[in-house]
Formats: structure tokens, sequence, C-alpha cells
């Protein structure tokens, strides 16, 4: 459980500087991979249309 937590702890940390930096963190799990791909890509896809419609040109 440990190693979890400090796993969570990390991933936390990590998207606070990525997002401070102005990144949108999209994490992917091998498992969803391998669960279905096509899923995945279409999520991220779905992330990447959204923010560019946000987004100023």
């Amino acid at each position: 459980m440990r190693k979890i937590n400090e796993n969570v702890a990390r991933d936390q940390k990590n998207n606070r500087t990525l997002e401070s930096q102005g990144w949108q963190v999209i994490r992917v799990w091998e498992h969803e991979i391998k669960e279905s791909l096509e899923s995945c890509i279409d999520r991220i896809v779905n992330i990447l249309e959204t923010q560019r419609d946000v987004r100023p040109l």
C-alpha cells in the first residue's frame, strides 16, 4: 500500500508541475490500451479537439 500511496503522491506532484507550465496531463494506463486502444485514442483526440476549440489561435 505504501508504494501505491507514494506513486499517487508522485503523480499528483508531476501533474501540478506540468499544469503550472501550461501542459494538460493525459494519463493512459497500460491496461486501458490492452483493453481498447481505439477507446484510448478516441479519448485523447476528444481532449485535444476540446482544447483546440477553447484556446485562442
